[in-house]
Formats: C-alpha cells, sequence, structure tokens
C-alpha cells in the first residue's frame, strides 16, 4: 500500500540536475507484451557540493499500452535524503489524465515507494517511443561521501490492471559524489593534479599517488561503480609532503574484485577527490 508522505521542502538551495535514463523496450499490442524489456540506468559518477539540492529524473522510452507503474528507491540516507517527488509527464499524458500518483519517504531507511495509475474506466493506457518524465525525485546532500541510488520491485501493469510486463535489468544504479565545493567543470582537473593513479588499466597491483600541502587527515578508500564500498587503504592523519599507496584490486575480505571500473575516493580533510581506475583479470 502507498500512503502520501509530507517532506519538508529546502528551498535555500541550488540545485542541479541528474537525469537517469530509463530505456524499456517493449512490443506490444494493446494489454499484452509479447518481448521481455529491458531497462538500463545510467551510471556515472556524479559531482554534489555539501548541501545542495539535485534531482533524479526517471525516463521512459519505447512503451504500448503502460496503465501504472510502480518501483522502490533505495540510497545511502547518511549521504543524501529524498525532499521532495513529483509525476512526469507520461501516464498523465501532460496533466490530460487522471493519474492516482502516491508515494512513501522513509529517509530514515534511506528507501522510498512510488506508484502511479491511470484513473477510471481501463483504457487503452499510453506509449511513448521518446524520451518521457515518470517522476523527477529531488535529493538534498546531507554529508560528504558517495551515495548510490538503485531502484528495482519495478512493476509495469498493462491496461487490464493484471499483467504485468517482464524486465531485464542491465544497470539500475547511479552513483552520487557529495563534496564541499568542488564545481562540476573543474572536478576532472583538480582530481588530476591531487590524484595521479598508475598504470591505469592494471591487472596486479596500482600505485595511488597524492600530495599534502599541510599536515592532514587522510582517507583513501575504493568504491565500486555503483557507489558500494569496496576497501580502505588510508585513514590517519599524515604530515605534509608527497605519499604513494598500493592496491592490489582486493576488498576488505582479500577477496579479487572482478574486472571492471572502480573509484578511488581520496579525503582530505573535509574535501574529497575521486578518480576513475581500470581493472583487468
Amino acid at each position: 500500500m502507498f500512503f502520501t508522505h509530507q517532506v519538508k521542502k529546502y528551498f535555500d538551495y541550488k540545485s542541479s540536475n541528474i537525469i537517469i535514463v530509463l530505456l524499456l523496450f517493449l512490443k506490444a499490442v494493446p494489454g499484452f507484451c509479447q518481448d521481455t524489456s529491458f531497462v538500463y540506468l545510467t551510471s556515472e559518477i556524479q559531482n554534489v557540493s555539501l548541501g545542495n539540492l539535485f534531482n533524479v529524473q526517471i525516463k521512459i522510452k519505447n512503451i504500448d499500452s503502460l496503465y501504472a507503474v510502480s518501483f522502490k528507491i533505495i540510497y545511502d540516507r547518511n549521504i543524501i535524503q529524498i525532499d521532495n517527488i513529483t509525476e512526469g509527464n507520461f501516464l498523465n499524458e501532460n496533466n490530460n489524465v487522471s493519474t492516482s500518483f502516491l508515494y512513501d519517504i522513509d529517509n530514515d531507511k534511506g528507501e522510498a515507494i512510488i506508484g502511479i495509475s491511470r484513473l477510471g474506466a481501463m483504457d487503452s493506457g499510453v506509449k511513448s517511443f521518446i524520451d518521457t518524465s515518470i517522476v523527477t525525485i529531488r535529493f538534498r546532500s546531507i554529508n560528504i561521501g558517495i551515495s548510490y541510488i538503485n531502484f528495482n520491485k519495478i512493476s509495469l501493469i498493462a491496461p487490464d490492471g493484471i499483467t504485468k510486463y517482464p524486465c531485464n535489468f542491465a544497470n539500475t544504479s547511479v552513483s552520487v559524489l557529495v563534496s564541499t565545493s568542488i564545481k562540476n567543470n573543474d572536478f576532472k582537473s583538480i582530481n588530476n593534479r591531487v590524484i595521479n593513479i598508475y598504470p591505469n588499466p592494471f591487472n596486479s597491483i596500482v600505485r595511488i599517488n597524492y600530495h599534502l600541502n599541510t599536515n592532514s587527515h587522510v582517507e583513501i578508500k575504493i568504491f565500486n561503480i555503483i557507489g558500494q564500498f569496496l576497501r580502505s587503504l588510508v585513514n590517519e592523519y599524515l604530515q605534509k609532503g608527497s605519499y604513494s599507496e598500493l592496491w592490489d584490486g582486493k576488498n576488505e575480505n582479500n577477496i579479487t574484485v572482478s574486472s571492471g571500473i572502480y573509484v578511488v575516493c581520496l579525503k582530505i580533510n573535509y574535501d574529497i577527490y575521486v578518480n576513475k581506475v581500470i581493472f583487468l583479470k
């Protein structure tokens, strides 16, 4: 069951947008789905300043005869929290059709449940062959760090109100980096000056070089591309100077990770710098 949930608005904060594109490929006649749908989310690391608002917009594309949709959003409650959720213009056909838009936000658990359905007698549903918005979720950053945003338990309901379209999932996550004051257009150049990673790609050992201009508390953590913590390399107070740390491609349980893209997160006092590294077995 869905319950509407009111949350306090924080209009003082600046806004930035993160577009999560949800692609559903359905070949269907009204009320039926002949092929399994394909769900895709972009998964780039996004940079957000501490205390800012940012939007996550879920879109839908290439679908025929959708009557209702529901899904669950999961995020790191210690890093980001949901400020508000607004309905997109897909199921209501730009406010020309009445819909039931219900959601339940639980920032204490770091999750939200969202449901939208068309009202009135069953109709032929709605179709779209271009990117169209389902919902916009407005988050606010409350702590520095990396947060994942996942969505799951997706139900796509046909016009008969019973049939559920099946879904295959590719990537249903995006990661958000919350830092103190680094602007998006300066993000890459600042990181490259502070962190030097070599070799990249690597297949056994990678060296992480960095320099401290002043005595600082330093943390170096490794995350996967969806923001899940894997390993801590450094967590101590260091004197100013140049340092080098090694990562052997293993997690905290001493298990070698799979080939792929990983995130090196360097925290110097209250500033965070991030670079990607590619591990090839």
